[in-house]
């Protein structure tokens, strides 16, 4: 057993010290495995130009959609049903609900409070 420490340690100061021998690497370092993975890998992805395209503002106004849509309202759901059962329960004190009502508002009321302060456009 000591032996077996004895050699492991020596090869992890060789490996430390830059000075490990081609038979101590491993495999994966081999050229030709290399070399195989740089002719097969790019054949699996077949990247394809994209022609066209989507405006940022287009992916920008997306995400908004998807946030104040039905998915928003969903999560505004739970948020509700959260904390009205954490305040049920005792574990959370009733000011939670006037920081999720502001939540709420913030999240809700970005569209019209932005345009406001940008002006419509």
């Amino acid at each position: 057993m000591k032996q077996r420490l004895t050699k492991l340690r020596d090869r992890a100061a060789n490996f430390a010290a830059g000075t490990v021998s081609k038979i101590d690497r491993g495999a994966w370092i081999h050229p030709a495995v290399l070399v195989t993975a740089g002719l097969l890998l790019p054949a699996v992805a077949h990247a394809q130009v994209v022609s066209g395209g989507t405006s940022p503002t287009t992916i920008i106004d997306n995400i908004a959609t998807f946030i104040l849509g039905p998915f928003g309202e969903g999560v505004a759901v739970l948020a509700v049903a959260a904390v009205g059962f954490m305040c049920w329960t005792g574990r959370m004190g009733f000011h939670a609900i006037g920081w999720l009502a502001a939540g709420l508002v913030l999240v809700f009321g970005s569209s019209y409070l932005v345009t406001t302060f940008v002006g419509g456009g």
